[in-house]
């Protein structure tokens, strides 16, 4: 019954946004002019699938004890994150479209599988799509080039990675003169990845062919921060958006357990909205983030004007310490931007997010003050190496503007403070 009640608001869900976002873009044509990217309301439904699971083994599973649990849960294919150090992960394909709920409840539950099987599974979460909030209006090019001198000759400094559509190097923005910058991430010897990796195609390739170029523009706000700064950094691209901006969850998680585990500070300028049937408060992605509590994780609130106290947005509404949600501030400093959401527990800072200059464009959105306050944080652990999270929390707060009263207006956020580098 409760998938026949997902399926009903899903398809509720798709006709009204898709109404909401027209009647959005018209309103925005009265006074936006042609030539600026503006980001759109999103809030996106998410489409679940019917046939697929996603499986998180306890540390220090057998290969024999997970054979087993494939076996008696009638699994036709199993898929494991690609560059996982554990392989604790896996996508679990059933065949067919089957009644995937009571599925997913019977691997939680495990009362029925004997012995030591029992405890294997730590956790079981549905696999679904979302979508980047953005409908841009920037063309940029689909041709792609080789990022390889790109490469630095070895990683030194802060790695921030990325998890985004990928970065388009064949840009200015990312040369020195003519001669490309060396600011990407070196993969250890025994990786068949040159840099990064790209978790849609599989392959090391994190090419942005997302004409709206988002993954490109959230990297260059960090690059372009960091070397004003004379900060020695490198990023990790890995590339979780398709060229539509649509991102499946295994990739995410799987590029989340990547980027933890070799990263100073992970950048997600993406998310997706409580449905009331994700169950998303405790999931495997929680639980990597419970796993690396030391790595900062910096997440944008979304663009929905909305209050993620009252419709949680994930990633940036999970409770720990290590994550930080941002939201957006007006082109002026004098207020919050008319697309940001806001939310006293579940966002933490404003930074600036409305007329961020791209390639002659002008560009919106909660994607773009986030990386503004990761770059920050790689400012702190820059000079505080071993600084913890709520170190790191401390000294933002400290460096950081208070907003007067006037700026918010009933949409307040954890701190009232505006990121301003």
């Amino acid at each position: 019954m409760k998938c026949i009640l997902k399926s009903i608001v899903i398809i509720f869900l798709m006709l009204f946004f898709s109404c909401t976002n027209d009647e959005i873009a018209l309103e925005n044509n009265k006074t936006i002019s042609d030539s600026t990217l503006k980001q759109q309301i999103g809030n996106s439904p998410l489409l679940y699938s019917q046939s697929e699971l996603i499986i998180q083994y306890k540390h220090g599973t057998p290969d024999t004890t997970k054979n087993m649990l494939r076996r008696f849960y009638s699994v036709f294919s199993y898929e494991t994150c690609h560059r996982c150090p554990d392989r604790n992960i896996e996508k679990w394909f059933f065949g067919g479209n089957i009644d995937i709920e009571p599925k997913k409840q019977a691997i939680e539950d495990g009362d029925d599988i004997p012995g030591i099987y029992s405890n294997a599974i730590l956790d079981v979460d549905y696999e679904f799509t979302f979508s980047l909030d953005m409908d841009s209006s920037y063309m940029g090019t689909d041709i792609d080039f080789s990022y390889e001198s790109y490469i630095k000759p070895y990683n030194n400094g802060i790695t921030i990675a990325v998890l985004d559509t990928g970065i388009d190097t064949n840009l200015p923005l990312f040369k020195d003169g003519i001669t490309p910058s060396k600011f990407l991430y070196k993969a250890p010897d025994y990786e068949e990845g040159l840099s990064g990796w790209d978790f849609v195609n599989t392959d090391h390739n994190s090419y942005d062919d997302n004409l709206g170029k988002h993954g490109t523009i959230v990297t260059s706000i960090i690059v372009r921060r960091l070397k004003s700064l004379g900060i020695n950094h490198q990023i990790l691209p890995l590339k979780v958006c398709d060229n539509n901006g649509e991102t499946k969850y295994f990739g995410l998680v799987c590029a989340l357990n990547d980027a933890l585990n070799k990263a100073d500070i992970v950048q997600m300028s993406l998310g997706w909205y409580d449905d009331g049937f994700g169950d998303f408060t405790n999931t495997i992605f929680s639980n990597l983030l419970n796993e690396h509590s030391d790595v900062m994780v910096v997440a944008s609130a979304g663009n929905s004007n909305n209050n993620n106290d009252s419709t949680f947005h994930y990633p940036s509404s999970y409770k720990h310490n290590n994550i930080i949600a941002v939201a957006a501030t007006n082109s002026d400093f004098s207020g919050v931007a008319w697309f940001s959401n806001y939310g006293a527990n579940n966002v933490d800072y404003y930074a600036p997010g409305e007329d961020i200059l791209f390639e002659g464009y002008n560009v919106d959105g909660t994607s773009f003050a986030a990386p503004v306050v990761a770059a920050e944080i790689a400012k702190i652990i820059n000079f505080d190496p071993y600084a913890s999270p709520d170190s790191i929390i401390n000294q933002l707060n400290l460096s950081a503007i208070d907003c007067p009263l006037s700026f918010f207006e009933g949409k307040p956020t954890k701190y009232n403070k505006v990121i301003n580098p």
